[in-house]
């Protein structure tokens, strides 16, 4: 039996376990409801074992748009670094917090500091200090961080141009707005951290496989745990208790006629349902956001929509 087929049949004996209902006129009508809310977003929902997409709002946004991916950058960075050096999950990095994007010691978002974190809880806080200093900083290049979007099949402008040393480095932690792509494409490139290596395309095919360091995948599913229950997602946690979700946010730099905005930030969030052996990978991306926790309630609403369809929308 071709590994093909075993995926198929196994996706099958997992419905009967999970149900799951995507009434698009319903989603329809929460969307509508939240675009009223936040604004312009897009979002989508899949299976991260067959590439099914069950429901998409806004696809002009999901796959034609490209936005600065902040802080979801953070896995690939990640992932270049494990190429080349171990990983020590409870290797730890005090941060400082905030001070100025010119001090390299002080670039988190997190104005007081994180303190003394491990890895995992770096991922889960998305703390850039840690990621600047112990992943990036004289550990990967711009080359290392191509070679994976290529590796991933994400295409970027930010191939196109060799940055400076530093702006690189605050690039690959998510500051900034050099590293553009597509929702889809970035989606794509998480699903398949988690479905044993497939990477689908529009059509729900098979584009091509990815093999993943096992130690790195379940670094990453710890630290979007770790997101969820204490990171940056934890409200979602303190709202609906019962989802055992994992997710990543984000919050990208914006830009208008390609200058850096300031005014302005992307709002991502990507989540998979439940967090073993996810059954649904989840996207939301906000144009105008407020930070990626506004992408993630939007995640959450969906969900708990799906999940729960005769629930009465407010």
């Amino acid at each position: 039996m071709g590994s093909e087929m075993r995926r198929k049949i196994f996706f099958l004996m997992s419905v009967l376990f999970f149900c799951y209902s995507f009434n698009s006129e319903l989603l329809e009508k929460k969307a509508e409801e939240r675009k009223n809310k936040i604004g312009d977003f897009g979002f989508m929902v899949m299976s991260p074992k067959t590439g099914k997409v069950f429901f998409v709002y806004h696809p002009e946004l999901i796959y034609q748009e490209s936005f600065s991916s902040g802080s979801l950058i953070k896995a690939l960075a990640l992932l270049a670094y494990s190429k080349k050096y171990p990983l020590d999950p409870n290797q730890v990095f005090h941060c400082n917090g905030f001070k100025t994007f010119e001090d390299p010691d002080k670039i988190c978002w997190y104005g007081p500091g994180h303190g003394d974190i491990n890895l995992i809880e770096a991922i889960a806080y998305s703390c850039n200090s840690y990621f600047y200093e112990v992943i990036v900083k004289n550990k990967i290049t711009q080359k290392d961080l191509i070679a994976v979007l290529d590796e991933l099949a994400v295409p970027s402008l930010f191939k196109n141009t060799l940055l400076p040393e530093q702006e690189f480095q605050k690039a690959a932690v998510g500051l900034g707005i050099a590293i553009p792509v597509k929702p889809f494409d970035l989606f794509k490139a998480f699903v398949s951290f988690f479905n044993g290596g497939y990477l689908y395309n529009e059509k729900g095919e098979i584009e091509k496989w990815v093999s993943y360091p096992s130690d790195w995948v379940e670094i990453m599913r710890q630290g979007m745990r770790g997101a969820f229950l204490y990171g940056t997602a934890k409200k979602i946690f303190q709202k609906n208790k019962s989802l055992p979700l994992m997710i990543k946010t984000g919050t990208g730099a914006s830009s208008k006629n390609g200058v850096y905005d300031w005014r302005k930030t992307i709002a991502w969030a990507i989540a998979f349902y439940p967090s073993e052996n996810p059954e649904l990978a989840l996207l939301s991306v906000v144009r105008k956001g407020r930070g990626g926790e506004e992408a993630a309630f939007t995640i959450e609403e969906f969900l708990s929509l799906i999940l729960n369809p005769n629930r009465i929308l407010k």
